[in-house]
């Protein structure tokens, strides 16, 4: 269901009221915000499609505002992945977003917020802007091949230290939320990993790619992605305040990035190239 679009007076009535109850009974709440004049106007009606029908939208000038309710920072981010993947005048709009509470605390402080991280996107594209058209794999392809990131030789140790280290980090997160993508390695290796998960859900969820006829253990935040081979060794991990990818081909090549756009581009479309739609926490 596409939302409607409210008038300007309505949204800032409402985004007050919504930031009261979010105080009050402990929610969450983000906002989106994309300008960019006759791009924008193009491009409304195909935003407005990767919306829920729950969000709250209004139109003023040059610049559309969506609140994201029950939303945080990281749920955020994924919508604006989902704008720039699905939105083909998505690259001339100046997109950014902030969260309560884990950004600020008031209406307007939320506005100048994502108006900033906007100005700031539009500011410095950088190299993960030429791999908006690709998918996931290719995507993987480009950035250890090419020379816009940290290139190195990974060692399986390492990445298996980094993926251990991602799940540790969702584990300590009591108030930010995460996502984990992970190939699932050796056999072994991948026992060895699980035997160190914690027993209750972690502060987000883990997708661990590896064949069908390998299964996870029973835990309420792992989710089992079938594929037919690892091509990759991979993770990723994603939160409203971190970020970062590590990459490594069969020959060991590798790249390493904390790059917030990049990593925001390979889980959108890990995810897509997966059809992964369920909720994250």
């Amino acid at each position: 269901m596409v939302p409607r679009l409210e008038s300007p007076a309505f949204f800032d009535a409402h985004l007050e009221a919504t930031l009261a109850q979010a105080r009050r009974y402990g929610r969450r709440v983000a906002l989106v915000v994309a300008a960019g004049g006759p791009a924008l106007r193009r491009a409304a009606p195909a935003l407005l499609d990767t919306l829920r029908g729950s969000d709250v939208v209004a139109i003023e000038g040059d610049e559309l505002r969506v609140l994201l309710p029950e939303t945080d920072r990281l749920g955020a981010l994924l919508l604006h992945q989902r704008i720039l993947r699905l939105v083909p005048e998505a690259s001339d709009l100046r997109i950014g977003s902030a969260a309560f509470p884990e950004d600020v605390h008031d209406a307007q402080a939320l506005l100048d917020l994502a108006r900033r991280r906007g100005e700031a996107s539009a500011d410095a594209l950088g190299p993960a802007h030429e791999l908006r058209p690709l998918g996931f794999e290719e995507s993987v392809r480009r950035v250890i091949a090419g020379t816009a990131y940290a290139r190195t030789s990974i060692s399986p140790a390492l990445l298996r230290s980094a993926k251990r280290e991602a799940i540790l980090e969702l584990e300590r997160a009591c108030t930010v939320r995460g996502i984990v993508a992970m190939d699932g390695g050796p056999v072994q290796e991948g026992e060895r990993l699980w035997e160190s998960l914690p027993a209750s859900r972690l502060a987000g969820r883990v997708y661990v790619a590896q064949p069908a006829d390998r299964s996870l253990p029973p835990h309420p935040s792992l989710t089992h992605v079938p594929v037919e081979e690892e091509r990759f060794g991979f993770v990723l991990f994603l939160s409203g305040h971190a970020s970062f990818a590590m990459l490594r081909d069969a020959e060991g090549r590798g790249a390493l990035s904390t790059d917030l756009a990049l990593v925001c581009h390979l889980m959108a479309t890990f995810r897509e190239a997966h059809g992964l739609r369920e909720a994250i926490a």
